[in-house]
């Protein structure tokens, strides 16, 4: 973090040797992957609902379609809040950055995303530091009710805890 401006640089070596970037650049034979540059949004536009979401949080739990995520794949998973985006890091260094929009007078909280061009809709609440979200099925016209994930209802849901800097 630079000021305003978030990289995020990834070691992805073919051959699964681990290792931690040490520079930010991706060359042609090298296994880093430069993944993402991101300019910190105006603080002003963001409502103070979207404003409490914001930072890096660590997966403490992950299910969809009623299967539970690994522990192993949810502990290399961080998940970012940065403006209006919620971004989610695959362990293998791809992500996927999703814009959001909140109605924190709802009840449930409502949380909206894009994904792939089509509307997903969710649910979310935050209590401290701890952050559930339930998001529907892409494109789904019903917006999710609970925190669950049953089988064959193509929901996901997420209990994500604030990582603390050091």
């Amino acid at each position: 973090l630079d000021g305003g401006v978030l990289r995020i640089c990834v070691n992805e070596d073919p051959r699964g040797k681990p290792g931690r970037p040490t520079k930010f650049v991706s060359e042609e034979g090298t296994p880093n992957d430069l993944l993402m540059t991101l300019r910190r949004p105006a603080m002003s536009t963001l409502s103070k609902e979207a404003k409490s979401l914001q930072g890096a949080w660590s997966i403490a739990r992950a299910w969809g379609d009623g299967q539970e995520l690994p522990r192993e794949r949810a502990d290399r998973m961080p998940v970012l809040v940065a403006g209006p985006w919620l971004i989610l890091i695959e362990p293998h260094g791809s992500f996927d950055a999703l814009r959001f929009t909140l109605d924190a007078s709802a009840s449930p909280k409502q949380m909206d995303l894009e994904e792939d061009g089509q509307s997903v809709l969710g649910i979310y609440q935050l209590e401290g530091d701890e952050l559930r979200i339930n998001l529907g099925a892409k494109g789904a016209s019903q917006r999710p009710e609970s925190f669950t994930a049953r089988t064959g209802d193509r929901s996901r849901v997420l209990e994500l805890r604030r990582v603390k800097p050091d």
